[in-house]
């Protein structure tokens, strides 16, 4: 792992500790770089603002590369690991600022499900049918997950899991992506 790396991820662990005793919406630079033992342009050298941070925090797991993202045992990792920092994730269906969790997760899901589900070989017609069905599921994952988050996580993951991949389109089911 890089430097940079490092630092986005010590700068992402401190805002989800913080998030323990303060509320996300609160949080401030100054306070992050205090807590962080840092310095502003060193927050600033890898992140924009707060929203930028907090999208990056909320989407790290996503995009880890871990596993297969398209995977049930991806899924349960990304509820599980939600869970371990639940004070952070409870928190994120009420922030909606300019980099917004669900929108920048809702975007790169539909993008990311694109390019590995819809190839040129494909009729019009398939690609068409796809493209209406990944937006259909990459909404409707985000919008289960965001209410998981606000009910403060009381549906086991594995229920989670089960509703989610249910609903997801069998193509991409079928693929270890």
């Amino acid at each position: 792992m890089s430097r940079a790396d490092l630092m986005k991820r010590h700068f992402s662990d401190t805002l989800m500790e913080m998030c323990k005793t303060k509320r996300l919406n609160e949080i401030t630079v100054s306070d992050l770089i205090q807590a962080a033992d840092t310095a502003k342009q060193t927050f600033y050298n890898h992140f924009a603002d707060m929203d930028d941070l907090i999208c990056y925090s909320a989407s790290r797991r996503v995009f880890s590369g871990e596993l297969p993202s398209f995977s049930k045992e991806f899924l349960l990792k990304t509820y599980e690991y939600s869970l371990a920092h639940k004070d952070f994730f409870k928190q994120l269906p009420y922030h909606t600022g300019y980099n917004s969790f669900r929108e920048s997760t809702v975007r790169w899901l539909k993008e990311y499900s694109c390019s590995v589900f819809i190839n040129n070989t494909m009729s019009e017609a398939e690609k068409l049918y796809r493209k209406l069905r990944i937006n259909l599921y990459a909404v409707g994952q985000m919008d289960i997950v965001l209410t998981w988050f606000a009910s403060n996580m009381e549906t086991p993951p594995e229920i989670l899991l089960e509703a989610v991949w249910d609903s997801a389109p069998s193509f991409m089911k079928n693929i270890d992506a």
